[in-house]
């Protein structure tokens, strides 16, 4: 866990590379000191057809999801972290925003779990 999945218009591909983006993503969630690196997950699904207010105009949206026990305070500061490096990337694009969600550590599995 965390999980940091971007949706983005497929033209924001041509400014930089999925690589590019997902290694910002990946550091700015690091600095944020909430998360061993090594835990991190991102991942990027472009869109070729898309609306925003029955408009086509680029959009870089970021659905995380973490594990529960973070302040408001911390989760803030994490949206503020990512919001801030994509628009460091991405100057004139309009959308760019990140939505946060909780996964109750009581009802959390992963493999590395099973052993």
């Amino acid at each position: 866990m965390p999980q940091f999945v971007i949706e983005c218009s497929q033209d924001i591909l041509k400014h930089q590379t999925e690589k590019v983006i997902i290694s910002k993503i990946h550091a700015s969630a690091h600095s944020s000191e909430l998360f061993k690196e090594s835990d991190i997950k991102v991942r990027i699904k472009s869109y070729e057809d898309y609306t925003i207010g029955n408009e086509s105009h680029p959009f870089v949206y970021v659905f995380s999801t973490i594990l529960s026990g973070r302040s408001t305070k911390q989760k803030a500061h994490l949206s503020k972290c990512i919001v801030e490096t994509l628009s460091d990337m991405f100057p004139k694009v309009p959308d760019i925003s990140i939505n946060i969600s909780e996964v109750d550590k009581t009802n959390y599995y992963n493999r590395k779990m099973l052993s």
